[in-house]
């Protein structure tokens, strides 16, 4: 990844504003579930004749799954975030989110948190 990849993604992940930021392509309501959110992620990836994992919007590739599914929702899904009940902060993934969870506030335990 570049490093202008590099910080939109941290950026993301610390809970900061990257509204100007041009990369998602797939606007989701706030009505929008994880099981809708899940299809609409797995229909852009697809495996590549390598065997490997593939982006359907910029063909960024992986062994692992989870890699290519975490990178659509962060770079090409605008959604409007997920909330921390305990800080508020906002993210822009449920990945982003679970990490601050378990790093920021580890002590407490989720049962569910998606």
């Amino acid at each position: 990844r570049g490093s202008s990849d590099l910080d939109y993604q941290n950026q993301y992940e610390e809970g900061y504003d990257t509204s100007n930021t041009v990369m998602p392509v797939v606007s989701l309501g706030a009505e929008t579930g994880n099981t809708d959110l899940n299809s609409i992620i797995q229909s852009k990836m697809s495996k590549n004749e390598a065997g490997d994992w593939q982006c359907g919007e910029c063909y960024k590739s992986s062994k692992v799954k989870t890699n290519i599914l975490e990178h659509i929702e962060a770079f090409h899904i605008q959604s409007s975030g997920y909330n921390c009940e305990i800080c508020y902060k906002v993210f822009k993934t449920r990945h982003s989110l679970r990490t601050h969870r378990n790093v920021k506030h580890k002590e407490i335990r989720y049962t569910n948190y998606e």
